[in-house]
Formats: structure tokens, sequence, C-alpha cells
């Protein structure tokens, strides 16, 4: 169950990435964690943690809930 909501966050981060004109590497940074770690997330390498969660919605300035709705 966690890897099928993994893949759900997953997609729904590349969506909003994508929409906010930034690129990976500026919202890892941003997000307090590596390119390498956010790209190691975006191709299914690992769960997403909580912290990590909460970050990066604050670099895409959108609420928590955000990550979780469908893409």
């Amino acid at each position: 169950m966690a890897e099928t909501t993994n893949l759900k966050i997953i997609n729904t981060l590349k969506r909003l990435i994508k929409s906010s004109g930034k690129s990976r590497n500026q919202i890892a940074v941003t997000a307090g964690m590596t390119p390498q770690r956010l790209s190691n997330l975006m191709n299914n390498r690992g769960l997403i943690h909580p912290d990590e969660l909460e970050r990066l919605a604050k670099a895409l300035d959108v609420p928590v809930g955000e990550l979780f709705k469908k893409p």
C-alpha cells in the first residue's frame, strides 16, 4: 500500500513541479535535499519521508494535502 501511495505522490509531484516553472534542482535545493535525492524519489527509488513531504510542499508553495490528490 505504501508503494501505491508513493507512486500517486510522485505523479502529483511531477505535475506540480512542471506547473511551477521551476527545475527539479531548484525545488530540491529549496526543499533542503540534494538533487540526487529528489531524482531518486521521482524515479521511485525509495519512499518519501513525511518531513520530505512537508518540505517539498513548502518549496512548491502548496498545502501538504495537495500532494495526495490525484493528478
